[in-house]
């Protein structure tokens, strides 16, 4: 079941990053858990979103910051909550010019995974990703 999600939500990030243009900061917001999955499986599928966005972003035109860095930042905030405005302005707050956000959803007996790129600057939705 994961296997075919993940591969999903590997080519969602994929279509996600190319829309980031410029030698930016990116960071990705643990994703929210509207599924009742496991933390431990919530943290694989965004540390999963994570590795590919490394892989899909140059790291001469991207800066991808990890999650022990956004945490470092924000203090005790809970990521997963923070969506929206919550997140531009989060981001703004760590020093990133696009979030990316995410909740998986158990929708009918199969996850889903929605994703959203913001641009910290004018808070403009770029993206939006269903898996």
């Amino acid at each position: 079941m994961f296997s075919k999600k993940l591969m999903l939500v590997m080519i969602s990030i994929l279509l996600v990053c190319n829309v980031v243009l410029a030698k930016d900061r990116v960071a990705v917001l643990d994703f929210k858990n509207g599924a009742e999955l496991s933390k431990g499986e919530i943290d694989f599928i965004t540390k999963k979103v994570r590795t590919v966005a490394r892989t899909a972003l140059p790291t001469s035109q991207y800066i991808l910051m990890t999650r022990d860095n956004i945490l470092e930042l924000i203090g005790d905030r809970v990521m997963a909550d923070c969506i929206g405005d919550c997140a531009v302005e989060t981001g703004r707050n760590i020093g990133a010019d696009f979030i990316v956000t995410g909740e998986i959803v158990d929708f009918g007996g199969e996850l889903r995974i929605s994703m959203t790129l913001h641009e910290t600057k004018d808070g403009n939705m770029l993206k939006g990703v269903d898996a």
